[in-house]
């Protein structure tokens, strides 16, 4: 409906373009989006401006198998992907965790029980078992 921003309701503009007394900027939906970059995404900003940020998703509690997202910083975009793959006959699961990190930043990437990596500019690909 040519929306900019997060509105109160997806019925705020009818089918006619008649508008409603509905709120055309309301965080309500905004924070459902923050959490999803933070926890399932699991980008967090470190430094002003995601100068250097931390990669930490949440991949054992959020009841998913596998998350993509990207983000637009002042740097350039930050795109992190992971999946988490069937259970080990040992009962471990693999993780496949891939970031790509824009020029002139650093991330501080953390799998589930493992020390945190720091990482320049580029495209970094990580592994671990859970």
């Amino acid at each position: 409906m040519g929306g900019t921003s997060m509105w109160e309701s997806w019925g705020a503009v009818d089918v006619n373009g008649g508008v409603s007394t509905y709120s055309y900027n309301h965080y309500a939906f905004g924070c459902v989006a923050d959490w999803m970059y933070r926890t399932i995404g699991g980008l967090q900003m470190v430094e002003p401006g995601y100068r250097r940020f931390r990669v930490a998703p949440d991949v054992e509690n959020c009841g998913l198998t596998h998350a993509t997202m990207s983000f637009e910083s002042p740097y350039g975009r930050i795109e992190i992907a992971w999946e988490l793959d069937e259970a080990t006959s040992s009962g471990t699961r693999p993780l496949h965790l891939h970031v790509v990190v824009p020029a002139n930043t650093q991330a501080e990437v953390c799998l589930s029980g493992t020390d945190v990596a720091s990482v320049g500019s580029g495209t970094h690909d990580f592994f671990g078992m859970l």
